[in-house]
């Protein structure tokens, strides 16, 4: 049986070499028949464009045939500088390198541009069962390629009259399938994969593009339960369909201006969220820095007074020390020295000079100290007031969440400004 099916095939292959060789206005000069390497052929850049290459079974069982048979029927060429174009025969070039052949039968023909084009359609259309839309595809090409032939003067007549004479068609059956070629992209592997019959898909083609892809967006592959009635239904309402797509292409692009309207609020919210988190962060610093200060002047201000207050207990105790020396001190009687007669009062007179220069001296040294932890407190204050400015320079940067927190920071640094007021008015006194 599988016999029978293999020579089959060789019988349609060679069929369909004849019916090209019958095109006596194709063939320029004598075609010649010769033994090459299938690996120096080069496929024909428009073969994969047009047909599905064949894999599965199908190529299974040609190789089969291929190995038991070889190949009966010569692979169509046409030479090429140094290389050999092929024109019909890739499936069996294919098969035969795969197989590890290392010669074919090749049939170089001496064809120009065009007719190599035509003559690869034409024996793919015949050889091979194509699919509506590769049938399609075929038409389209071998349209254009009669269409040049025409204008140059090789043929007279109509294109799709020399097409349905190729391929054993009326010539509204050739338009009919030609008319695939206006589907879009989605409905044609549609068409290819046999998803939707080609009746439907004919209907749909009369649609625009732009009607073909609502209808597609809302259907998909269910279209194809529809009946062909509906969707000649649909064609006759194409105009009321395109005034509804317009409506809907409007709403789109309105949400799509909203959409980048949004997207640009958003944008800016993002950049004014990071750059007050930045100006966060960068008053949170400064705010460590101030406390940092307050700190310091706090310290420094601490070790002012103690030291203030050390020095002056310390020299107060050792101006007593000397009155005390002084008031228990005895005079010295010296033989045969007259003491006066106002030695007390001058004694007196003395310990009173002697306080006077103790208090002067002790109010010298006070008024020092003094002045020394005024300056420090200036220092300070100043520190603080400088502190207080950039706080309040921040303040107006920050949002409302942190305005609470810096107040409560501001008012414990107005406190200590507060004690170091009263500290002040104490040393004044």
């Amino acid at each position: 049986m599988a016999r029978k099916k293999k020579a089959g095939i060789g019988a349609v292959v060679n069929q369909q070499v004849k019916q090209v060789e019958n095109h006596q206005d194709l063939v320029k000069n004598d075609v010649t028949v010769r033994l090459l390497d299938p690996k120096v052929l080069k496929e024909h850049p428009k073969n994969d464009d047009i047909f599905r290459r064949t894999e599965g079974q199908e190529f299974e069982t040609l190789k089969e045939s291929i190995k038991e048979l070889g190949i009966l029927v010569p692979v169509i060429v046409r030479k090429i500088a140094e290389d050999y174009q092929i024109l019909a025969g890739h499936r069996r070039t294919r098969a035969a390198i795969e197989l590890g052949i290392d010669k074919v039968p090749c049939r170089i023909m001496s064809v120009d541009d065009l007719d190599a084009e035509l003559i690869m359609l034409q024996t793919n259309t015949k050889a091979r069962k194509l699919n509506d839309m590769e049938l399609a595809r075929a038409i389209k090409r071998e349209k254009e390629i009669y269409q040049e032939k025409i204008k140059r003067g090789d043929l007279t007549g109509k294109a799709t009259e020399h097409i349905a004479k190729d391929m054993g068609m009326n010539s509204r059956k050739i338009e009919r399938l030609d008319q695939l070629n206006k589907l879009i992209p989605e409905y044609q592997k549609l068409v290819e994969e046999g998803k939707i019959a080609t009746g439907k898909a004919q209907e749909i083609a009369l649609m625009s593009e732009e009607v073909q892809k609502a209808l597609y967006n809302m259907m998909y592959e269910s279209i194809n339960s529809m009946k062909l009635a509906e969707i000649k239904e649909h064609r006759k309402n194409e105009e009321e369909l395109k005034k509804q797509l317009e409506l809907i292409k409007k709403e789109n692009e309105d949400k799509e201006r909203k959409i980048k309207e949004l997207d640009k609020d958003l944008s800016e919210m993002v950049e004014n969220l990071t750059r007050i988190t930045k100006d966060k962060k960068s008053t949170e610093e400064e705010i460590e820095k101030a406390k940092s200060e307050v700190e310091r002047a706090k310290k420094e201000l601490e070790k002012a007074k103690k030291e203030a207050g050390e020095n002056y207990l310390k020299e107060l105790e050792e101006a007593k020390k000397k009155i005390k020396e002084l008031e228990n001190r005895e005079p010295k009687v010296i033989e045969k020295e007259i003491v006066p007669e106002d030695y007390e009062e001058l004694k007196k007179a003395k310990q009173e000079l002697d306080k006077v220069k103790t208090e002067l001296e002790v109010k010298e040294y006070k008024d020092l100290v003094k002045n020394k932890v005024l300056s420090n407190i200036d220092t300070l204050r100043n520190i603080i007031d400088n502190q207080v400015c950039i706080l309040d320079e921040l303040v107006e940067q920050v949002s409302k969440e942190d305005v609470k927190d810096i107040v409560t920071k501001l008012r414990y640094l107005e406190t200590s400004i507060s004690n170091v007021n009263r500290l002040v008015e104490k040393l004044n006194k």
